[in-house]
Formats: C-alpha cells, structure tokens, sequence
C-alpha cells in the first residue's frame, strides 16, 4: 500500500505538474522559449507525420 503511495507521488510529480503547468503557461498566453518553441513544433511536425505513416 504505501509503495503505490509513493507511485502515485512519483506519477504526480513528474507527470501531472509539468502538464499543468504547460496549459496554464499556454492559457493565459504567456510566449514560450525558444527552446520550447522548437520542442513545440517538433512534437506537432512529429504528430502530423506519424498520422500520414499509419494511413
């Protein structure tokens, strides 16, 4: 019991807090770095092409 505490932590932390904090940078329209920008475009380029790979 107390090691699927510890698991739920570990998920929250580094799965759910760095997601939120996205959204809510990107909801109230606060510009994105750099280095985010290309991490950004990358992931969308990415996206576009696996959809075209699985057709």
């Amino acid at each position: 019991m107390k090691a699927l505490l510890i698991l739920g932590a570990v998920v929250l932390v580094t799965v759910v807090l760095p997601a939120l904090g996205y959204l809510i940078l990107r909801l109230f329209g606060r510009s994105l770095t750099p280095e985010q920008q290309d991490a950004e475009a990358l992931f969308k380029e990415r996206r576009r092409d696996s959809r075209y790979f699985w057709r």
